[in-house]
């Protein structure tokens, strides 16, 4: 049997490793903890719902059939954006201006308009509005002649020629995708849509914009982010623009599944943001919309949107956009778009 002595001898020549093995033991201990356990992110700031506005005179739907319901996969949580606008100066604006053709300092300049100051051009039968976030341009030469639905420019030329202008305006950038093209004639002051390239005297193209591959819409879901209108022989009669310096990420939130969006809707919480009756072969009977009453809304199919408020001081917010049909009381068709917020707010 081996003495005290030797026991003890035997051990302090193993302590130091011993010691080595624990602190190795504990270090590792920390580092597998670290890894496992990091500090919860903290909770995004409390956001309201977006400002979406329904019409005063636009009832909601008195019934919803969502039997044939379309529902794609969607993310459970999305970031909100802030809006950060240029520094437009009258310097700045007037240097667009001669872009689009227009000399000298604006016509009129006013200030403290909804969305700033506003500078303002009246040449001829040329007319240009820009503010802060918002440009708007007229050439009304097209009305002092008889547009021609014979003699035009095919489709695609008409394409380069609205992406030309749209170069003119540096502000717009380059991340503009067409959305719609749309079939237009003139009848007096008025604008109606026609089916058939070979009747169309005036083409709209409205082009879109995505955020985290999401669309961006406003309050009017067939505007775009902007529109242009050109003749059939390639003049350029309109061109309507938000634009903006940059949208930064600003916290990620948690979205409603499609079955809590759904809830709400038939509950009413949605607003109706389009009602619009359609011929037989599916056209707008007038681009110019008014507020239907709806028995029944079938709802077809939900999608996630970026709403773009009218106040860029509000964030940019993902939403729900429910599209479907209805009837009207002389059985006429016509398509129900709803808007819901999709944020989950805290309970």
């Amino acid at each position: 049997m081996a003495s005290l002595t030797t026991t003890s001898q035997s051990l302090k020549k193993i302590t130091p490793f011993l010691i080595f093995g624990l602190i190795i033991l504990i270090l590792a201990g920390a580092i597998i903890y670290r890894l496992t356990n990091k500090p919860k992110a903290p909770l995004p700031v409390a956001i309201n719902p977006p400002e979406i506005t329904q019409n005063p005179s636009q009832q909601q739907p008195r019934s919803f059939d969502f039997s044939n319901i379309q529902i794609p996969d969607s993310p459970k949580k999305l970031p909100v954006y802030a809006v950060k606008p240029y520094n437009m100066t009258e310097a700045t604006t007037t240097t667009l201006a001669f872009s689009l053709g227009f000399s000298g300092n604006p016509s009129s300049v006013k200030g403290n308009t909804l969305d700033g100051e506003q500078y303002s051009w009246n040449m001829n039968n040329l007319t240009l509005t820009v503010s802060q976030t918002n440009l708007e341009y007229h050439n009304n030469e097209y009305r002092n002649r008889t547009l021609s639905t014979v003699d035009g420019l095919p489709l695609d030329q008409l394409r380069e020629k609205v992406d030309s202008f749209i170069q003119k305006v540096g502000l717009l950038g380059e991340s503009l995708t067409l959305r719609k093209t749309e079939y237009q004639v003139i009848s007096g002051l008025y604008r109606l849509p026609v089916e058939n390239f070979e009747d169309v005297q005036i083409i709209e193209f409205s082009f879109g914009k995505q955020l985290s591959n999401v669309p961006l819409v406003n309050n009017y879901p067939d505007s775009g982010f902007a529109r242009v209108r050109i003749t059939k022989d390639g003049e350029v009669t309109y061109l309507t623009s938000r634009f903006f310096d940059k949208f930064s990420e600003s916290g990620s939130y948690d979205l409603k599944t499609a079955k809590e969006a759904i809830s709400e809707i038939q509950k009413g919480q949605g607003k109706v943001v389009q009602t619009q009756v359609l011929d037989e072969k599916g056209i707008p009977s007038n681009i110019y919309e008014h507020p239907e009453n709806i028995e029944n809304a079938k709802i077809e199919k939900v999608s996630l949107a970026y709403f773009l408020p009218n106040d860029i001081k509000d964030s940019v917010q993902p939403i729900f956009v429910f599209e479907g049909s209805f009837k009207t009381n002389k059985n006429e068709g016509g398509k129900v778009v709803i808007y819901l917020p999709a944020i989950k707010q805290a309970k």
